[in-house]
């Protein structure tokens, strides 16, 4: 049987970054544990776009965020966290690379 501590665990910005990208950008709602930070600065940083938002709450260039992401999603620890929205980025990222390829 299968349990978080099996595949390991994640950090406190791992699962802040599965927070946001749960977040429907453009439509600001609460985000669990990274809602105090959204909270004092959402009207803000969703008027500046996802990119300004990555920067004040993470303090990451966009690069470093994706290559965080992109760890993330072929995570074992992160699909046992939120199966639904990783399975979810892994699909949209997959479009995107077939896209690309075209």
């Amino acid at each position: 049987m299968s349990t978080k501590t099996d595949v390991g665990t994640l950090t406190d910005q791992q699962i802040a970054v599965l927070e946001f990208e749960r977040q429907p950008f453009g439509a600001p709602r609460s985000l669990g544990q990274a809602s105090a930070v959204l909270n004092s600065r959402e009207r803000a940083l969703y008027g500046s776009g996802k990119p300004a938002a990555i920067r004040q709450l993470f303090g990451l260039s966009e690069i470093r965020y994706a290559q965080i992401l992109a760890e993330l999603l072929e995570s074992p620890a992160a699909e046992v966290n939120d199966a639904q929205l990783v399975r979810r980025l892994r699909r949209i990222r997959d479009t995107r690379r077939g896209v690309r390829r075209s």
